[in-house]
């Protein structure tokens, strides 16, 4: 990891005295977090702020993973099929145009969700993540398994914020920011467009617990009963 990232990396959280980080993967309602934590962040630098999605990997890499599982971790997590959604809705919105020319989600999806160069984040020196690359990218270490401490899930965010401001301390109310407007999830979604999701976010509904039946209506934002009996998945 060069110098320079791993100052930032640093910043985020110990360096200043924080014990807590919050790794933020892309289209999860991570911004409306960071938003309530500026405040916070005031006092431990900005640099999270400036650079938004670094992963699980990079931190450990400039702390050590001593250090990184003695600090609060966390994240939020959302359904892959919902989070999909989001990001060809987040393309329309900001103009970018993900479809290149394709006419809506469906066509989209037929043609493998191409995005802009733009939008392959640095996460780390020899590392960039697409936009849409499955969660569990940014929430894994070198062998696969969950690094962050705590997983918030969206679908539950109003209710698990208390325990969110119990890990950082102290926050404001809860302000949903950079909401997308895409329609109904299920309306997106036939058999093809179940079977793409399920086959390239496999690691996501493994890792995360999502139920595989999303996409429906009755099956968006639902885990498998194991992990739902709880606001968190305290995944390791």
């Amino acid at each position: 990891m060069t110098d320079s990232l791993e100052r930032t990396v640093r910043q985020e959280s110990a360096a200043r005295g924080a014990d807590w980080v919050f790794v933020h993967v892309p289209k999860t309602g991570g911004t409306t977090v960071r938003s309530a934590l500026r405040a916070v962040g005031e006092d431990y630098g900005a640099a999270w702020i400036r650079r938004g999605h670094i992963g699980a990997r990079e931190h450990i890499a400039a702390h050590g993973r001593t250090e990184w599982d003695e600090l609060e971790t966390f994240a939020l997590v959302r359904d892959p099929f919902a989070r999909l959604v989001s990001c060809w809705a987040y393309g329309l919105a900001d103009g970018s145009s993900f479809r290149r020319g394709v006419a809506g989600f469906r066509e989209w999806v037929a043609e493998d969700c191409p995005i802009p160069n733009r939008y392959r984040l640095d996460v780390g020196p020899g590392r960039r993540l697409w936009l849409h690359e499955p969660q569990a990218s940014w929430l894994t270490d070198e062998t696969g398994a969950i690094a962050v401490k705590t997983l918030f899930h969206l679908e539950e965010l109003s209710s698990s914020w208390a325990r969110i401001r119990g890990i950082v301390g102290r926050l404001g109310e809860l302000e949903h920011q950079n909401a997308s407007r895409h329609g109904p999830i299920e309306s997106h979604f036939g058999e093809l467009e179940r079977a793409y999701v399920l086959e390239r976010y496999a690691a996501d509904f493994e890792l995360l617990g999502y139920d595989t039946r999303g996409g429906a209506a009755d099956g968006l934002g639902r885990r498998r009963r194991a992990d739902s009996d709880s606001g968190t998945a305290g995944l390791r």
